[in-house]
């Protein structure tokens, strides 16, 4: 995939040393339909610290997975998939 950048082009894989970003979840995000510069500098939601995960298990059955999912800024499927490994 080729991509554009800050007034650059080269293909991904470039751009994913370059930057040292994680190819998979950038990948993700371009396929997604976001903006280059959006999906290059958003920076990853780290919610699978043991804290975070006990707080979204703990809101199952008192919210539901869009709320969950927006007060903690991930998707309603990482939602889905914490909520169902309990």
């Amino acid at each position: 995939m080729i991509v554009s950048y800050q007034g650059r082009t080269q293909n991904l894989a470039k751009w994913i040393r370059e930057l040292k970003l994680n190819y998979k979840v950038t990948q993700y995000r371009l396929n997604a339909g976001w903006a280059v510069a959006t999906a290059f500098e958003t920076p990853i939601r780290a919610y699978r610290d043991q804290t975070t995960l006990s707080e979204i298990r703990a809101l199952k059955y008192r919210k539901t997975t869009k709320e969950t999912a927006q007060q903690f800024n991930i998707s309603r499927n990482s939602i889905y998939r914490i909520w169902g490994t309990q």
